[in-house]
């Protein structure tokens, strides 16, 4: 037996739910809990923000590295400097 969510899935068309169609569907969905199925709101949430949490870590994570040694970043930095003055100098 399809979840109550595939189902759904399966059966969706572009026409708006009669009333009938809405009450089967939440008695579907209530059977489906009440026998050990689905996710109450709690968990729901829980999930939602643990994933986010892991995401945003996962987005995050080179944040803390350093680009550039300090060396490196003055090198670079000198480098800028004698371009724009050779330029000027080439005019």
């Amino acid at each position: 037996m399809a979840t109550t969510t595939a189902r759904r899935r399966q059966t969706q068309s572009m026409r708006p739910y009669t009333k009938a169609e809405i009450n089967t569907m939440i008695d579907e969905s209530e059977a489906e809990f009440a026998a050990g199925g689905g996710i109450d709101d709690e968990d729901l949430r829980r999930e939602d923000e643990e994933e986010y949490e892991r995401e945003l870590a996962e987005e995050l994570s080179d944040m803390d590295k350093e680009l550039y040694t300090s060396e490196e970043a003055y090198e670079m930095t000198m480098k800028d400097i004698k371009a724009i003055y050779d330029e000027k100098d080439a005019i």
